[in-house]
């Protein structure tokens, strides 16, 4: 096995091998892009009455953030 000695030569693969942070994200990411597909927060704005000067985050919104 002359191949398998020739990497081992080679400056770049003595380094150990160092994983890159990450974080679980869970199912965030494509419940978003479902709700933008589906068009839920327009659907609630046209079916929810709102009046901003009460509040400052649309019944839409609000609906999205729970999913």
């Amino acid at each position: 096995m002359k191949g398998a000695g020739t990497c081992r030569s080679l400056g770049f693969m003595k380094q150990p091998i160092v994983e890159p942070p990450s974080r679980v994200v869970g199912a965030a990411p494509l419940v978003r892009q479902l709700a933008d597909a589906i068009g839920v927060v327009a659907i609630v704005h046209q079916q929810v009455r709102w009046d901003p000067a009460h509040c400052r985050v649309s019944p839409g919104e609000r609906l999205l953030v729970l999913l």
